[in-house]
């Protein structure tokens, strides 16, 4: 059902029964299959139901894969249909990883009967029905990932999010907080309850209309939709051109106050661009940047909008790079040299905008150092995440106004003509170490302190 046939290397898969144990991507332990795995094999068609009758599995990986066709152009094979509710019955698998794949159908409840289940990476399917509570069944959970489709926007789970899943005490990594929720919407306004400030309550929209476009809002002056005429409209799907951002914004300032800090522009399909964010006035001193004049009234505001935020689609407000990209309103300092400016690149900031995991850094000698990873594997990300992973480090709190300096606990190390050795070791000329005292001697103490901000 996998189209064998045709796989990259099918070595023993057209043999006969009791060969298994020397298939191509099987392993087995006293005879008996114990671990499945395939990564670009080109694997399509469905899942198996029989590979729930392998009861001593304890590891299962069919991830999505890349074949090269005959000009030599990657072509995408993945797995498609239903998860089998007969996995459900492994209960001696420790880990089961169905990414990049494009599965559909709802999620079986039987997974929750693999209570020795330490990894589930279910993103290779589309999000559809609602997550069962059953998932809350696995309690030794180190790793969780569900779906999110392929596309943002393109499906949504039936929220709400179990509360069962607060039982997955063990959690490291999970991908809860950016699941695609369809949630009730209690007073039939338009707003799901999740985002309605009172579900309770219908809103009531004011629309403001001219000859070029409208504007829908809720009383709170929050705009739901901005609905411009065709031209300008698919200027938003392509990178930014010409006074594209200030032109929305000084159009919103004409209608509302000036009582923004930030002003995030989204459209209602995935966009042909990637995400930005544009730093227009710092709401403080002492950062390590430079001051910025004039960016905010260019934009309509009179002195308090601090940055203009654009994402390709709105759910990657929640799944992308939201966190990334709002904290540029604030970082990093210029003493950060990256190729893209504005990221903490081959530093131990180990935050959203970059860097290794603080105080992990070990040198191994002949100018060679091993740090830690962040997230995946990955020690260094020198531009950042694109997903909401990783949270914020301390030094990024710092300069958000969230702690004060002596809460950073790490000096700022910086490796100088970084070479990556591959896996979690590199290369380095030397190391530029700053002191939270000498950063601060340089560029100042934060103003507004972190008690007043």
């Amino acid at each position: 059902s996998t189209d064998g046939v045709n796989w990259t290397d099918n070595i023993g898969w057209m043999g006969a029964a009791g060969t298994e144990c020397f298939w191509f991507g099987v392993t087995c332990t006293n005879g008996s299959v114990s671990r499945i795995y395939f990564l670009g094999n080109g694997l399509k068609g469905t899942i198996p139901s029989e590979l729930g009758d392998l009861s001593n599995l304890t590891s299962l990986s069919l991830i999505g894969n890349f074949l090269r066709t005959s000009d030599d152009v990657k072509k995408r094979n993945a797995l498609t249909g239903s998860i089998p509710k007969e996995l459900g019955k492994l209960l001696n698998l420790t880990y089961l990883n169905l990414r990049f794949n494009y599965l559909n159908g709802s999620i079986p409840k039987e997974l929750g009967n693999l209570s020795k289940l330490t990894g589930l990476a279910l993103g290779g399917h589309k999000p559809t029905g609602r997550i069962p509570s059953e998932l809350g069944n696995l309690t030794n959970l180190k790793e969780l990932e569900l779906g999110m489709g392929n596309s943002p926007g393109e499906s949504y789970y039936e929220g709400p999010i179990p509360s069962s899943l607060k039982n997955l005490q063990f959690l490291e990594r999970s991908n809860i907080g950016q699941l695609p929720l369809l949630t009730g919407d209690s007073d039939n306004d338009g707003i799901a309850d999740r985002n309605d400030e009172e579900p309770k309550v219908k809103t009531e929209y004011k629309k403001i209309v001219t000859s070029d476009y409208s504007l829908i809002f809720s009383p709170s002056n929050r705009v739901v939709n901005y609905v411009p005429n065709k031209e300008i409209y698919e200027q938003w799907l392509i990178p930014p051109k010409g006074r594209r951002d200030p032109n929305l914004t000084n159009i919103i300032y004409e209608h509302f106050d000036d009582e923004f800090d930030f002003i995030i522009a989204a459209p209602n399909v995935v966009a042909s661009c990637f995400s930005y964010s544009r730093s227009l006035k710092l709401s403080a001193t002492g950062l390590g940047r430079r001051a910025l004049t004039r960016f905010t009234e260019e934009y309509g505001s009179k002195g308090r909008l601090q940055n203009f935020l654009y994402f390709n689609n709105a759910n990657l407000i929640k799944s992308g790079p939201g966190l990334h990209e709002i904290m540029h309103a604030w970082g990093a300092p210029a003493m950060f040299k990256s190729k893209n400016s504005g990221h903490f690149s081959n530093s131990n900031v180990g935050g959203i905008l970059g860097g290794w995991k603080p105080n992990s850094l070990e040198k191994l000698g002949n100018d060679t150092y091993q740090a830690e990873a962040m997230y995946g594997g990955i020690p260094i990300s020198p531009e950042g995440w694109a997903t909401n992973v990783v949270p914020y480090s301390n030094f990024e709190l710092y300069l958000m106004g969230m702690i004060g300096p002596d809460e950073v606990g790490q000096d700022l190390i910086q490796a100088n003509d970084y070479v990556s050795n591959g896996g979690l070791i590199f290369s380095a000329s030397s190391l530029t170490t700053t002191t939270m005292d000498q950063f601060i001697e340089e560029n100042g103490a934060r103003i507004p302190n972190h008690l007043e901000s």
